[in-house]
């Protein structure tokens, strides 16, 4: 019993890791981070609906009302790959702060290079998430349709004990580096 907690532990701390990673590791551009002072200001022109509808992070299918669903399957099937009208009407009077995109919303690279500035123009500055957890629940990394270098598993990462692995992993999965 304490091996299987442990394991799941590890599991979810490698994991943790590996989104830490991605988050931080896939920018060489200074510019890109802002200063506090810019933050303050930004949140200083927000209203409070604003500053809470900050700490929600939801799925796109959660922006279009008219989207009816009792399974995952049903959202499988629609796919939703695009930021539609009635999404972004949807954003303006309730912004959040960030999008999940799941399996269904992710095609390939072109596809998700395209979305990605569609969410990135919502109201509400959006964080961009995606439920990429490595081995059963990988939407890029072991994606037939991205031409990333694929993992067995983000334990099997975490297995080898060295950091500079999960590093290795998260940034390049992150960044969507190609192989050579």
């Amino acid at each position: 019993m304490i091996k299987k907690n442990s394991c799941k532990l590890f599991m979810l701390l490698a994991a943790i890791l590996i989104c830490g990673l991605v988050l931080i590791s896939c920018s060489n551009d200074d510019e890109s981070v802002t200063p506090a002072d810019e933050v303050e200001a930004l949140l200083q022109k927000m209203t409070l609906r604003e500053k809470v509808g900050q700490m929600f992070y939801i799925r796109i299918e959660s922006l279009d009302p008219s989207i009816e669903w009792t399974t995952y399957d049903d959202l499988a099937a629609l796919k939703n790959q695009e930021i539609t009208m009635k999404m972004r009407n949807t954003n303006e009077e309730y912004p959040v702060g960030g999008i999940i995109l799941y399996a269904w919303n992710i095609e390939d690279e072109a596809q998700l290079g395209t979305i990605i500035p569609q969410i990135r123009s919502l109201k509400g500055h959006p964080l961009l998430c995606i439920d990429e957890e490595g081995g059963r629940v990988s939407r890029i990394a072991n994606n037939p349709n991205f031409h990333v270098k694929k993992y067995e598993s983000m334990a099997a990462i975490g297995a080898t004990g060295d950091p500079k692995n999960a590093y290795e992993c998260g940034n390049t999965i992150g960044c969507l580096q190609r192989q050579a």
